[in-house]
C-alpha cells in the first residue's frame, strides 16, 4: 500500500508539472500568434502600400508623358515595398512553422498527459482490486473460524458426552471395587475415598526437594532399591494459592512448608498440565506412620485459608476441598480474615496478563 501511494504521488507531481509546461507552451503560441496577427497586420498595411503605389503607378502612367522622373521614383518605391513584403511574408511563414511546431509539442504533452492520467486511474484500480482481494481473504477468514468453531463446539459436546459415559462407568467400577474391599482393613478403609475413585492404583512415595509457592513443590520418586534423578514439579490439583506479589502469597507458601516438614510423603499422579507440570494430590503419614485420606496436603492447605478451592477445575469431590474451605471461611482465618477478601489467584493472573499485554479489562 506504501508503495502505491507513493507511486500515485509521483504520478501526480509529474501530471502537475506537464500541466505546467503545457500551459507555458500554450502561453508562447499565444504570444506567437500575436506576433503573427502583428505581422499580418504589418503586411496588410504594406499591400494597401502596394496598392497605393500600383495606384499611384497608374496615374504616374496616364501623366507618364509629364511626369516620366515622378514614375520611375514610384518605380523605386514600389519595389522597396515589393522588397518589405517579401520580408514580411518570410517572417510570417516563420511564424506559421514555429506555431504548428508549438501546436505539436502541446499535442504530445496533452497525450503524454493523458497517458499519465490512465496510469494513475490503472493505479487507483490496482488499489481497488487489492482491497477487494484484502477484504474477500478478510471474510473467509471469518468464515473458516467460524467453522472451526463449530467444530470445536461439536467435539466439545463430543467430549462431554464421552465424558458422561466415563462418569457412569467409573461409578459403576467404584462400587464393584468397594464391595472388594474388606471393612476391617484400616488402611485400606481410610484409602477408600481415594482409591476407590481413583481406582486400585497406589500412591507413590516421594522425596521433597522445594517448595515453589503456596500450590507447587519439587519432588523425587523414590524407587526401591534405586535412587531416582528425575525431579518433577508438581502442581497440587483442586486449590490455588495467593502469587508471591499477592496478599498472603508468601504466607502460603511458608504454611506449605510447614505442613511437609519432616513427613513422609506420597502423591497420586493425574498426568501433566499444559505447562509440563505433574498434576497431583499429596498426602502425608500420621503419627502411625499410616495415609490418612482426609489429611491431604491439598485439603490441609485450603482448611489453614492459605489458597482457595479452584472450582473450575474440581472434578473429585472426595478430596473434601469445598467442606474445608467452608470451614476456613466459618473461622475466618487465612485469606478469609479480611472483610473483602483477597482477588482470587487466577484473576490477579488474569489482570497482571492483560496488564502485560496492555489489553486491561473491567472487572
Amino acid at each position: 500500500m506504501s508503495f502505491l501511494r507513493d507511486l500515485c504521488a509521483l504520478l501526480a507531481f509529474r501530471l502537475s508539472r506537464s500541466r505546467r509546461l503545457a500551459e507555458a507552451y500554450e502561453r508562447r503560441a499565444r504570444r506567437a500568434r500575436q506576433r503573427a496577427n502583428e505581422y499580418e497586420v504589418r503586411a496588410a498595411r504594406a499591400t494597401n502600400r502596394v496598392s497605393a503605389a500600383e495606384a499611384h503607378a497608374a496615374h504616374e502612367e496616364q501623366r507618364a508623358r509629364l511626369h516620366q522622373q515622378h514614375i520611375a521614383k514610384a518605380e523605386d518605391e514600389v519595389r522597396r515595398a515589393q522588397r518589405l513584403a517579401e520580408e514580411h511574408t518570410a517572417t510570417r511563414e516563420q511564424a506559421e512553422r514555429k506555431v504548428r511546431r508549438l501546436r505539436l509539442e502541446a499535442a504530445r504533452l496533452n497525450e503524454l498527459i493523458r497517458q499519465r492520467h490512465s496510469a494513475s486511474k490503472q493505479a487507483a484500480d490496482d488499489v481497488a482490486a487489492a482491497k477487494q482481494r484484502a477484504q474477500r481473504a478478510v471474510r473467509e477468514a471469518e468464515d473458516q473460524v467460524k467453522v472451526a468453531t463449530e467444530r470445536a463446539r461439536t467435539a466439545w459436546g463430543v467430549a462431554q458426552k464421552q465424558q458422561q459415559r466415563a462418569e457412569e462407568r467409573r461409578t459403576v467400577a467404584i462400587e464393584r471395587y468397594l464391595k472388594t474391599l474388606p471393612d476391617s482393613d484400616s488402611s485400606a478403609a481410610a484409602l477408600r475415598p481415594l482409591r476407590a475413585n481413583w481406582f486400585d492404583r497406589d500412591p507413590l512415595p516421594v522425596e521433597l526437594l522445594q517448595v515453589i509457592d503456596g500450590d507447587s513443590v519439587r519432588i523425587r520418586v523414590v524407587r526401591p532399591g534405586a535412587r531416582s534423578r528425575r525431579t518433577n514439579e508438581v502442581r497440587l490439583v483442586e486449590i490455588d494459592a495467593p502469587e508471591h506479589d499477592q496478599p498472603f502469597g508468601q504466607d502460603a507458601e511458608r504454611a506449605l512448608r510447614e505442613i511437609v516438614r519432616g513427613k513422609r510423603l506420597w502423591m497420586y499422579d493425574f498426568g501433566l498440565d499444559l505447562y509440563g507440570r505433574s498434576l497431583g494430590v499429596l498426602l502425608v503419614t500420621d503419627q502411625d506412620n499410616r495415609l490418612r485420606a482426609g489429611r491431604s496436603v491439598n485439603r490441609e492447605m485450603v482448611r489453614l485459608g492459605m489458597a482457595v478451592w479452584y472450582s473450575q477445575f474440581s472434578h473429585h469431590p472426595e478430596l473434601e476441598i469445598e467442606s474445608a474451605q467452608a470451614e476456613a471461611k466459618s473461622r475466618r482465618i487465612g485469606i478469609w480474615a479480611k472483610p473483602d477478601g483477597v482477588d482470587p489467584p487466577w484473576e490477579h493472573r488474569r489482570q497482571a496478563r492483560d496488564e502485560h499485554f496492555g489489553r486491561a479489562r473491567p472487572r
